[in-house]
Formats: structure tokens, C-alpha cells, sequence
């Protein structure tokens, strides 16, 4: 049986091999710049957020590519709808650094 009250409906693409090298800054938001064509887009031209996974080089990579493309346009374009999210165990890495910076500093 089938549910009609779903709001989004979920779309599975094969993303291939990237050629860019993703230990880059330049690499890195080549690869979101490919990434970013198939994020949603609302009615009033706001991305939908989808989560990307990464180590902890690639979620300060994405950080660091959001923030270069700051300057854009329009919200799609600052890679607003790619969220990097740190993996589970790079996660908790992650805040022992935040916290051994804000207790030592």
C-alpha cells in the first residue's frame, strides 16, 4: 500500500568516478560543483539540505568550499544545500579537537 502523504520523493543517480582530486580545495569544489546540480530546489529557489558524508580533511574541505563560494548569488550557487557532516568516528574526532581548543586556549 502505498502512502500519498510523502512530500519528497527520493531519486537514486550513479555519480561515478569523479576526476578531480578530492585532497584539494580546488578538487573539492569541483566535485560539489557536480554534486550541487542534482540538489532539490524549493518553490522560492532555496535549496533542500542533503547531507554529504566525508573523513575529517573532506568535511573541513566542503566547510572551507562553502565558505570560498560565499560570495555567490544565490544560495544554490554558495553550495547552501550540500551540508557537510562528518562521519561517526571522524565526528567524535572532530569535537575532541573543538573541545582540547577551547579548554586550552
Amino acid at each position: 500500500m502505498q502512502n500519498e502523504s510523502y512530500f519528497f520523493h527520493i531519486l537514486q543517480h550513479n555519480l561515478g568516478v569523479f576526476e578531480e582530486d578530492p585532497g584539494t580545495l580546488k578538487g573539492t569544489i569541483r566535485i560539489m560543483k557536480h554534486l550541487n546540480q542534482y540538489v532539490p530546489v524549493k518553490g522560492d529557489g532555496k535549496p533542500f539540505p542533503v547531507l554529504t558524508n566525508g573523513d575529517q580533511k573532506s568535511h573541513e574541505l566542503m566547510v572551507s568550499g562553502r565558505i570560498a563560494m560565499a560570495s555567490s548569488e544565490n544560495e544554490k550557487e554558495r553550495f547552501m544545500g550540500l551540508v557537510p557532516v562528518p562521519q561517526e568516528f571522524h565526528k567524535r574526532g572532530i569535537i575532541l579537537q573543538v573541545c582540547h581548543l577551547n579548554i586550552f586556549r
